[in-house]
This record gives C-alpha cells, sequence and structure tokens, in this order.
C-alpha cells in the first residue's frame, strides 16, 4: 500500500491544524447528520474560518435504516422493514444501525493534495480502506480490500465476509460520508437489502467473530489509526 500521507505532507507544509473529532453516544436519525455534514462541508470548501470550518471526524451511530447511494438498484432492496434513505455518497444500498460505527469525514483534498499534483480521490479512499484495515489490525483481526467489491472483507475458511463499507461523496474537492463498521449491530438487519450489491457472501461483525470489545475501545482504535494515516 502506497503511503499517500495526505494528512502528514500538509501538516509539514501548511501546518494545518488536525481535524476535530466528534463522538456521539446516543443515535443520530440520518436526516440530522446529513443536514449537518452538508453544513460542515460547505464551511470547509468556503474557508469562512472559525470552528465551523475546520476539518472534522465524527464517530457516531443511527437508528435501523437503509441508505441507497448513487448506484443502487431498486431490485437489491428486499424488504424495506426500516426507514430508507436516497444519498449522494457513492455505492449501493448499506445499512446502518445501533452497534455500528459510522465514521462521517469531513476533509480538503485540496489543503492534503501533494504539491504540483492536486487532489487525488483515489488515494483519498484507499486511505480509508486503509483505516479501517489498520483498525481492525489493533484486535487482531486480518481486514483485506477485495477486487471489484467495495469495502473490506474477512476470510473464514471458504466463505468471507464483509466487516465493513465505504461510500464517499466529494464536492468542492471537500469530502463528507465515509465508513461503517460492525462492532455488533443485529446481522439479520442486512437481509433487507443486497448490502453493497453483493449477493454471494456475506456480512460479518467484531462480535460474530467473538470478540467482545466497547465502542469506547474501537472509536480509540479508530482515531490512533487515522492519525496514523492522515496526520
Amino acid at each position: 500500500m502506497p503511503d499517500h500521507g495526505f494528512g502528514k505532507l500538509n501538516l509539514d507544509t501548511l501546518v494545518r491544524p488536525r481535524p476535530e473529532w466528534k463522538l456521539s453516544q446516543e443515535p443520530v436519525p440520518y436526516p440530522e447528520a446529513l443536514a449537518e455534514m452538508e453544513a460542515r462541508a460547505d464551511a470547509i470548501a468556503a474557508g469562512r474560518g472559525g470552528h465551523e470550518a475546520r476539518e472534522l471526524v465524527w464517530l457516531l451511530e443511527h437508528p435501523p435504516i437503509y441508505t441507497a447511494g448513487t448506484s443502487a438498484r431498486d431490485a437489491d432492496l428486499i424488504d424495506a422493514r426500516f426507514p430508507v434513505y436516497r444519498t449522494g455518497r457513492g455505492g449501493q444500498f448499506t445499512y446502518h444501525g445501533p452497534g455500528q460505527r459510522v465514521g462521517y469525514v469531513m476533509l480538503d483534498l485540496k489543503q492534503r493534495s501533494i504539491p504540483g499534483k492536486g487532489p487525488d480521490v483515489r488515494a483519498y479512499v484507499q486511505d480509508l480502506e486503509q483505516w479501517l484495515i489498520d483498525t481492525l489490525a489493533l484486535f487482531g483481526v486480518k481486514g483485506e480490500r477485495r477486487q471489484g467489491r467495495v469495502g473490506i472483507w474477512v476470510a473464514r475458511g471458504a466463505r468471507e465476509d464483509k466487516i465493513a463499507a465505504l461510500g464517499v461523496r466529494i464536492r468542492h474537492w471537500v469530502t463528507f460520508h465515509g465508513v461503517a463498521l460492525n462492532i455488533a449491530p443485529d446481522l439479520g438487519h442486512f437481509s433487507g437489502i443486497v448490502p453493497c450489491g453483493v449477493r454471494e457472501h456475506g456480512v460479518t461483525s467484531l462480535a460474530d467473530l467473538g470478540m467482545a470489545v466497547t465502542m469506547a475501545e474501537v472509536d480509540a482504535a479508530m482515531k490512533k489509526s487515522f492519525e496514523n494515516i492522515f496526520g
């Protein structure tokens, strides 16, 4: 994995402050989270200054919902047992709910780009993947990429299951949406959709893998891994 070092390069050359971290302990309704993300991304892009324009990493949970990305197919919504939200992020259908840590990331890719090269969206997505892989490694879990399949996967003998999802949107070179890591959600809730359009593989979680970890432990691991990659 190449070291893109968005944050590291710019902290050295532009002395940009580190992103703010926000942790929500209670489930946040999706429309509320989306409105806050979009407002923060717009403020960052406008360079208004002040706290509201600072880059942000927001860790939270949602009530049980399904979200549909820009590539979602209606046939992949099997049972709309929870509210369904159409959203502008990339990707297909996914589930969010209690026991899953969602990480919404609002970064200014223009400010974090390699001098002379401009923003690199592919490198940003790869760094999000590495963030999840490194977080899982802190718990002794080997997360892996798969060619042609979005997300992070865990090999389980003859099968492999998805443990984390990604879906991003970039506007005016500012990122929002982000990642979702399964800690201990009700995996039965995923059966209402074809997660990310993949029918031949399942989903898993840290709890499903036999790991009893707290949300606070996951938050600490996510922050450590993020700062190692993004600075």
